[in-house]
């Protein structure tokens, strides 16, 4: 009876490693790599830079490229090559982008998550020849990522403010999916909105300071914002995109140690 003992044991050791492994390769590695772009509402106020030291926004990143720093074009249009990763190391990531101008929320600008959403991309609320926020990310070489958008406007008193949708790759609203809709958003990072945490906005369910879209690909992702109309607003602080590691490397692991287990148990 001993023998069967240790072999329904290990079967469910077996099991449970398969189980973790599965669970592994769906949840994103806490060290992804990931490109953070900051769109900043000038490049001569040094209240608004950010340093490269300290971690910030929604995944903590200490390293971001930011329009304050070098642009070809202006902090309202411009291109910007060679993008960074969270560790410094260059992706070959290029952005681009287009808006009415740029514009900055009521917040302060003391800590670095607050500099993120001071400045950003205005919206283009009167229409007619200002069409929105349109940004064009090229060259992404992850084979899957996740996207990050960062909301802000200067909402004066509120607290908080109705966010307009994005439409990504001129398929997918980020808030609504098969069509748009509109999401409550913080309006900065102060002690009367968002008291300075990062929050997934969700429409319908959820006040937040990000849209997310997970699981995308292709190497090139465009974002196109709606105008504001209706006290709504569609401006842009700025864009994250995440890598989502290959789950063959954690399912390969648990099936090895699987494997391994039993055979030593078998001896």
């Amino acid at each position: 009876m001993t023998p069967v003992f240790r072999s329904l044991r290990t079967d469910r050791l077996c099991l449970a490693a398969l189980a973790a492994g599965a669970w592994l390769a769906g949840t994103p590695a806490a060290d992804a790599a990931s490109v953070a772009y900051n769109f900043s509402e000038t490049n001569s106020n040094p209240s608004q830079s950010l340093d490269t030291t300290t971690p910030k926004g929604p995944l903590g990143s200490s390293i971001w490229n930011d329009s304050y720093v070098t642009t070809t074009g202006g902090v309202a249009t411009g291109t910007e090559t060679n993008l960074v990763d969270n560790t410094g190391a260059n992706t070959g990531m290029s952005i681009s982008w287009t808006s009415k101008e740029t514009w900055f929320g009521d917040g302060g600008g003391t800590t670095q998550d607050q500099r993120i959403v001071l400045g950003y991309l205005d919206d283009g609320d009167q229409g007619g020849a200002n069409p929105g926020v349109f940004v064009t990310l090229s060259n992404i070489s992850y084979s899957l990522y996740n996207v990050y958008l960062i909301l802000a406007s200067d909402a004066g008193t509120n607290t908080t403010y109705t966010s307009q949708d994005f439409l990504l790759n001129g398929s997918t609203w980020i808030f609504g999916g098969a069509s748009a809709t509109t999401a409550t958003a913080f309006a900065s990072m102060e002690s009367t909105s968002a008291n300075g945490t990062w929050t997934r906005a969700i429409a319908g369910v959820q006040t937040g300071n990000y849209a997310l879209a997970t699981n995308l690909s292709g190497s090139t992702l465009t974002i196109d914002g709606l105008i504001g109309a209706g006290g709504a607003r569609g401006s842009l602080a700025g864009i994250i995109i995440e890598q989502v590691p290959e789950p063959s490397a954690a399912l390969l692991a648990a099936a090895g140690g699987m494997l391994l287990f039993r055979r030593r148990r078998n001896d």
